[in-house]
């Protein structure tokens, strides 16, 4: 049943690469949870909703952290 699911709050910690090292679909659902996710208690089919205090909304965690990065040189 959809909006029946409870929210918790979550610290994941990117690695050194930057990346949050969790597989996500369109929808922002944990997909692949990896060490570090698992860690921090995300499961498959979890929701992400929020990140660093920005609700996603309807756009998708990726587009959110990829406006994060500065363009290359």
């Amino acid at each position: 049943m959809q909006g029946s699911g409870e929210v918790v709050v979550l610290k994941l910690t990117r690695g050194d690469d930057g990346k949050l090292g969790v597989g996500l679909n369109h929808s922002n659902q944990v997909t692949e949870p990896g060490p570090a996710a698992v860690a921090a208690g995300l499961k498959p089919w979890d929701t992400v909703i929020c990140i660093d205090g920005v609700y996603l909304r309807n756009r998708q965690l990726a587009d959110i952290l990829q406006s994060e990065v500065p363009p290359s040189d």
